[in-house]
């Protein structure tokens, strides 16, 4: 039934956009929301454009949370953590998100880590390798970790090997004999 409303009640966008009515009227009495208020003798209904809490529900929709973020990518916190602290994983500030979205990241920035990461594969035999959540687990410190992450991400330590078994990012193995420059690398230079 409500996919054939043309407008919605404020309590139906309200629903559909994660928000409140009292936001949802507000919104509409300002003229932020597409709408209209509708009073009657005892009480005030609030009608809302259909069109446009879809819209705003699509918009919502390109943001993600940080949680959607490490399901996503099949990463834990620490690793997520890691690549806002380098800046690999950025977050949207506020006022360039939807007015409906709860999320920080941008869905498409988010994807397009996975697509740096497949464009920079180069299958080589290696001794041994380390995904982006093992170098996570390392005990190495905070400017040698984003150092390698840095590296990964621009392209100078380059993917050898694509697990299929494994998910997100976690697929993706580095040589460990490249990791092991940029500590040395990082290392002396401290």
């Amino acid at each position: 039934l409500l996919d054939e409303k043309k407008a919605l009640t404020g309590s139906e966008a309200a629903r559909l956009l994660n928000s409140s009515l009292d936001k949802i009227v507000a919104m509409v009495k300002s003229g932020e929301l597409k709408g209209r208020i509708v009073e009657s003798s005892a009480n005030e209904f609030c009608m809302v454009s259909r069109s446009e809490v879809d819209r705003l529900r699509q918009e919502a929709l390109e943001f993600l949370d940080g949680n959607q973020v490490m399901e996503l990518l099949a990463i834990p916190k620490r690793l997520k953590d890691r690549l806002i602290d380098c800046e690999i994983l950025v977050q949207v500030s506020s006022e360039s998100r939807s007015k409906f979205s709860r999320g920080q990241f941008r869905r498409s920035s988010v994807l397009r880590l996975v697509d740096v990461l497949e464009e920079n594969f180069n299958a080589k035999e290696f001794q041994s390798g380390s995904s982006l959540c093992s170098i996570s687990r390392k005990r190495l410190n905070k400017s040698v970790s984003e150092d390698i992450y840095a590296a990964i991400f621009s392209g100078k330590i380059q993917c050898c090997h694509i697990d299929q078994s494994r998910h997100g990012l976690d697929r993706y193995i580095y040589d460990d004999e490249d990791i092991g420059l940029i500590v040395d690398r990082s290392t002396r230079s401290e």
